[in-house]
């Protein structure tokens, strides 16, 4: 009996072993990333990530308890016609060092950004955005992925926000001093 216990003893840590195994292999597996199909190593640094509450239409990113990004709608009257107005959906940012970008110039389906897409200075930052407003004038451009640029010190810090129709779902920004060749990509909660 002690023989068959000792066994049973041996396997059930033979077992553990070969689990605690697999999970390490599996944690390498997540610690490298891929961005446009390409694996990266991963000596990348964490960007401050946050997942907002459902339904959020502002929120603070600089944590000085004032609300930097809003989505709100504006109604606007044609030719002083207070009977006729028509909805206008904005994107802005309510902090002079924070600029918000939907991609790059002009606001093309392929220039907009998406999953994996580089943001940095060369993208087109602006303050506010029209993201709805009836009429052949307006092009239909409601992008999902929105950059940030935050400017604080003589530091810049890009960062991404999604957004589901109207509501703001979640944002990841860099926090980190470090400079040294490490790019936010959008959807990624690492700088690489």
């Amino acid at each position: 009996m002690r023989r068959f216990l000792e066994t049973i003893l041996l396997l059930q840590l033979i077992l553990v072993i070969s689990n605690c195994n697999k999970e390490s292999q599996s944690d390498d597996i997540v610690e490298n990333d891929s961005i446009n199909g390409s694996i990266i190593k991963d000596d990348s640094i964490l960007l401050k990530y946050v997942d907002l509450i459902p339904d959020t239409t502002s929120f603070d990113i600089n944590n000085d308890g004032l609300k930097d990004i809003m989505h709100y709608k504006k109604i606007h009257y044609l030719m002083g016609d207070t009977n006729y107005g028509v909805p206008v959906h904005y994107i802005s940012s309510y902090d002079e060092n924070i600029s918000i970008s939907y991609g790059r110039f002009p606001y093309e389906k392929e220039n907009l950004l998406g999953i994996d897409s580089l943001i940095d200075n060369s993208l087109l930052w602006v303050n506010s955005y029209i993201t709805y407003a009836p009429g052949p004038w307006f092009p239909d451009i409601d992008p999902d992925y929105i950059g940030i640029r935050l400017i604080e010190n003589n530091d810049t810090f890009y960062g991404w926000i999604f957004k589901s129709s109207y509501y703001f779902e979640e944002y990841a920004i860099d926090t980190s001093t470090m400079t040294d060749n490490r790019n936010v990509y959008v959807g990624h909660r690492k700088k690489y």
